[in-house]
């Protein structure tokens, strides 16, 4: 725990940096990390066929439904749907629920997640999707670079990559389409200190973040990675460079409703249920809410 280093930090520091990136290091009462290469899921897409079929960016879960149907075709599809976690936990934030409870435990057969995962099942059964498992992005990029599927999900720090394998087309991404919440899970890491170290190895690291949050070392790393900005100043002073390609900034505008993760040590095991029933739903066709009831069922058994 680090809260007494921390509380020596410049308050022109600390006041400076998003809330949702500096809570996320609280856990517990205490201070267990310090926001670095943080970054949150976008909606990537096809631009050149978005353009050329006259399908407008989707906002909404109902408008990514309609889009995904409207770019299928006899080669192609309108959504490349990974089974990971993170994705499915997005989906579920953005209707307003959480996969796990305040308490945390699971709540994998939310009536959130069962919407979800319905709507999944709905796309994969009507052909509008490729159903690709939760280890196998790899496989998903090469489908969206092949343009056998015009929507992804990914971090926004994964568009340079995206940018040079699609050389066919024209890729874009936009925040997040919502539902009854615009809360998206932040992504990334956090600076750490691990347990053991002294209190002179704790400063010399807490100096060393510092460094890293100097506004021309950050303005260098968000330029690079394309990670989120730490510090509200840098991104104001890295204003022109998110206007030369708006979709660079792409999450920035989620910041300001950005929600934790799961961080309860179980839920390492848990999610194993929790793919294994998005599986079964997509791939499968057992029924969503079956399929979750399930998940639920083997984690509570797994404590």
């Amino acid at each position: 725990d680090m809260s007494a280093l921390v509380a020596e930090l410049p308050a022109e520091l600390t006041a400076d940096i998003y809330p949702a990136l500096w809570n996320y290091g609280e856990l517990g009462g205490g201070r267990y990390g310090l926001p670095w290469n943080m970054s949150m899921l976008t909606l990537y897409y096809n631009a050149t066929a978005f353009e050329q079929r006259g399908v407008e960016p989707p906002t909404t879960w109902e408008e990514f439904e309609a889009a995904a149907d409207r770019l299928t075709t006899r080669n192609t599809k309108g959504y490349i749907d990974v089974a990971a976690p993170v994705t499915f936990e997005t989906l579920v934030t953005t209707r307003g629920g959480s996969i796990l409870t305040e308490e945390g435990q699971p709540n994998f057969d939310s009536p959130e997640a069962v919407d979800a995962l319905t709507m999944l099942q709905r796309m994969a059964r009507a052909r509008h999707s490729i159903p690709r498992g939760a280890t196998d992005l790899d496989q998903a990029l090469v489908d969206f670079a092949r343009t056998k599927g015009m929507m992804a999900i990914a971090s926004e720090a994964v568009f340079p990559q995206g940018e040079r394998f699609s050389v066919a087309f024209d890729i874009a991404n936009v925040p997040m389409p919502v539902g009854a919440s615009r809360a998206v899970p932040l992504t990334g890491a956090q600076y750490t200190v691990l347990a053991g170290a002294s209190e002179q190895e704790q400063r010399g690291a807490l100096a060393f973040w510092q460094f890293l949050m100097q506004p021309d070392i950050q303005e260098r790393w968000v330029q690079t990675s394309y990670f989120l900005p730490v510090r509200r100043s840098v991104t104001e002073s890295l204003r022109d460079w998110y206007d030369e390609t708006p979709n660079r900034g792409a999450a920035l505008s989620q910041l300001e409703h950005a929600t934790t993760r799961p961080r309860n040590g179980a839920y390492v095991v848990w999610q194993a249920f929790l793919v294994e029933a998005l599986e079964r739903a997509i791939k499968g066709g057992t029924d969503p809410a079956a399929a979750l009831q399930e998940a639920q069922r083997r984690a509570l058994d797994s404590r």
